[in-house]
C-alpha cells in the first residue's frame, strides 16, 4: 500500500475523553475493484493503554467532550490535507445529539470548509425541527450522510442515507456462508436505488475483497489496508 508508518507532529491529535488520552488514526476506505483510496475514516485509539475499549469510552463521554474531540479531529485533518489528499472524502463519526443544538450545522460547515466530509451516524437523526434544519443545511452544503455499522436493523434504513457501511461482524456472516446478508443488500437497493454506496467493514484478507464484491459493495475497509497513525 502507499502509506508507511506514522504522520504528524509529536503529540498531534491528542485529546482526552473521560480521562483517557486518545490519538487519531485514519483507516483507508478502498475501491475494491482497483485498490484506489476513496476516503479515510477518522478514528481514535488509546495513546498509552492498549486495553482500553474505545467505543465504551465514547459511549460514556459528554457532548462537550465529544465536541472537543471533533474539533481536534478537524484541525488535524486540515494539517494532513496541507500535504495533499484534498479531493478525498473524510468520514467523521458524529453524535446525533449534536443535531439538537441550534446552529450546529453553521458551526460545523465553517470548521470543515474546503474539506470533503461525510458524517457517519449509528442511527437516523430525529425528525424534530432543529435536527431537520441542521440536516438540510449540511446536505445543501454538500456534506454526505452515511449509516455506520449496519447490522440488519430495518428501521435504521428509514432515512435518506448517501451510503451504508456494513458492520464487520454482519459482513463476516456473509463471508462464512450466511446467504441472508445478500437479501439485506438487495433490499437496500430497492429502497435507495442506484445511488446507494455500500462499504464492507472487516476486509482482513484477500478473499474478503471478492466476498464483498459479491454483495455489489464498491468499497472496503479493514486490516487488509494500511492505517495511518498520528503520533
Amino acid at each position: 500500500m502507499v502509506f508507511q508508518g506514522c504522520v504528524g507532529r509529536k503529540g498531534a491529535g491528542m485529546y482526552s475523553v473521560c480521562g483517557v488520552l486518545m490519538q487519531l488514526k485514519l483507516e483507508p476506505l478502498v475501491e475494491l475493484a482497483c485498490g484506489q483510496i476513496y476516503g479515510f475514516e477518522v478514528l481514535s485509539y488509546p495513546a498509552y493503554d492498549a486495553d482500553v475499549h474505545v467505543e465504551a469510552v465514547f459511549e460514556e463521554a459528554t457532548p462537550l467532550e465529544l465536541w472537543r474531540a471533533l474539533d481536534v479531529q478537524i484541525n488535524e485533518l486540515r494539517a494532513f490535507t496541507a500535504n495533499g489528499f484534498n479531493d478525498i472524502f473524510f468520514f467523521i463519526n458524529v453524535d446525533s445529539r449534536f443535531f439538537l443544538m441550534p446552529g450546529f450545522a453553521r458551526i460545523l460547515m465553517n470548521k470543515v470548509k474546503g474539506l470533503s466530509v461525510a458524517l457517519e451516524l449509528s442511527a437516523p437523526i430525529g425528525n424534530d425541527p432543529v435536527s431537520m434544519a441542521n440536516y438540510h443545511a449540511l446536505k445543501n452544503d454538500g456534506i454526505a450522510f452515511w449509516l455506520d455499522d449496519y447490522n440488519g436493523t430495518i428501521k435504521d434504513l428509514d432515512f435518506s442515507w448517501d451510503g451504508v457501511k456494513l458492520d464487520k461482524y454482519f459482513f463476516w456472516r456473509h463471508r462464512d456462508g450466511d446467504t441472508s446478508i445478500r437479501d439485506y443488500c438487495d433490499f437496500m437497493r430497492v429502497i435507495f436505488g442506484d445511488r446507494l454506496k455500500l462499504i464492507c467493514e472487516g476486509i482482513e484478507r484477500e478473499s474478503d475483497v471478492s466476498s464483498a464484491m459479491s454483495l455489489s459493495a464498491r468499497f472496503g475497509q479493514g486490516f487488509n489496508f494500511e492505517t495511518i497513525y498520528f503520533k
